[in-house]
């Protein structure tokens, strides 16, 4: 058998192979849930299905979400620790714009929270009335909103100022 030394892989790798161990793991769960176990009937209420799985499920995404938070905190700590060591990159701010990038994601996050809306929504016929959970389901769904929205902005921004970048006639000097 072939030994794997996965630390010298380069970074594209690790990353795709990550990525498919992922996408099988959500297929293969998703696919026994549908198929094993799906329609046995709740017993509080017959029509509805109470699937097998659904424990499965609900783990696997609870360890996702876990391991998602892991990877980003990890990932903003050696991004700030880095750029603090190198400061001015090039030329280029780095500290100084992580910094702002995660002061505005922290201050975007309050933000949502603060005006994000504790109304009572209805979940399989019964009231959820629970102000935290329903304030913070909105929050992450307003900023998610807010931070696609600003991407996609700014990408139609770079690529318009790229275009007119372009289309100038380069003139020389010599």
């Amino acid at each position: 058998m072939k030994n794997i030394d996965i630390r010298h892989w380069p970074t594209e790798k690790i990353s795709k192979s990550v990525l498919y161990l992922l996408v099988l793991l959500t297929a293969l769960l998703f696919v026994l849930f549908f198929t094993v176990g799906y329609d046995i009937p709740y017993d509080e209420n017959p029509d509805m299905n109470a699937p097998l799985l659904t424990g499965a499920v609900v783990v696997f995404m609870m360890l996702m979400i876990v391991a998602a938070l892991v990877v980003t905190v990890a990932t903003a700590i050696r991004t700030i620790r880095r750029c603090h060591e190198l400061s001015n990159d090039n030329l280029i701010p780095s500290a100084r714009i992580s910094y702002g990038v995660a002061g505005a994601t922290a201050a975007l996050l309050v933000l949502t929270f603060a005006v994000g809306s504790d109304d009572a929504l209805t979940v399989n016929g019964k009231p959820f009335v629970d102000w935290m959970w329903l304030k913070m389901s909105d929050m992450f769904v307003s900023t998610a909103l807010i931070m696609i929205t600003a991407a996609v902005g700014l990408l139609v921004y770079g690529q318009a100022k790229n275009s007119a970048r372009r289309r100038k006639p380069h003139v020389d000097k010599a």
